[in-house]
């Protein structure tokens, strides 16, 4: 559609080139017919002058055509050629996300995660057990909210975990910059997609993990809105904080 656009606005500018240039042309022309009439003249003379006339004023005329015809076909070739360039990069980046993310949301819904984690009590994978040990544990600090000491217990419990998600980060930071090198407008859509590719639970642990054990993921993830706490630990801040406008 973007390509149709670009050649149509250059075969407009063409129309009004060449309009403009046969209007110039045909003046001249006019006037030397009505000053020495039209017909078949019987001198040579006659005709050499017509000859000459046409030489002089045409000849320049349709020069000029030639120009800015060539120069209008190198602008159309270019902006066609640079548009297809940016169509196959994004085609290309576009390939290489889903692939990157397909991969990334099998590994972290691989069997690795997914272990029973109480005698009796099966949460069924880590990120459950992971949030279940957060509100067990819950860490009130002073001087700090409920939602910072609830990414503060998460820490507390991901420090034992080292080597968790290497092979998730090792394809996650790789994504999330080239993201960030793709034009604004294209960033939040990408973000989006992960959003909506790999759930809040398990991107607010990787989001942990990060800044644990990966400063890579920790600067990466800078100005990202990644994730959030999990629904079970964010009812825990409200009963903490319920709790505490009883007291």
């Amino acid at each position: 559609m973007m390509i149709f656009a670009i050649k149509f606005g250059a075969r407009v500018s063409m129309t009004k080139w060449f309009g403009g240039l046969f209007v110039v042309s045909a003046i001249p022309i006019v006037f030397y017919f009505y000053t020495f009439g039209l017909g078949l003249w019987e001198r040579n003379e006659d005709w050499a002058y017509l000859g000459s006339f046409f030489g002089g004023v045409l000849g320049p005329a349709f020069t000029l055509m030639s120009v800015v015809l060539l120069v209008l076909t190198l602008r159309e070739t270019r902006g066609s050629n640079k548009l297809q360039l940016e169509l196959a990069d994004k085609q290309y980046f576009d390939n290489y996300f889903y692939n990157s993310l397909t991969a990334i949301k099998l590994s972290l819904e691989s069997i690795k995660y997914g272990r029973p984690i109480r005698v009796g009590d099966h949460y069924g994978n880590f990120f459950a057990e992971a949030s279940v040990w957060v509100v067990d544990n819950f860490i009130i600090h002073q001087h700090t909210d409920y939602n910072e000491d609830a990414w503060e217990t998460a820490k507390a419990f991901i420090q034992h975990h080292d080597s968790l998600f290497d092979s998730e980060i090792a394809l996650l930071v790789p994504l999330l910059l080239k993201i960030k090198s793709r034009p604004e407008n294209e960033q939040q859509r990408y973000l989006t997609l992960i959003n909506g590719f790999i759930d809040n639970d398990k991107r607010f642990w990787l989001e942990v993990y990060g800044m644990v054990w990966s400063t890579e993921l920790g600067f990466t993830l800078k100005g990202i809105n990644f994730s959030s706490l999990p629904r079970c630990i964010q009812d825990k801040v409200l009963e903490i904080e319920s709790q505490g406008l009883e007291t």
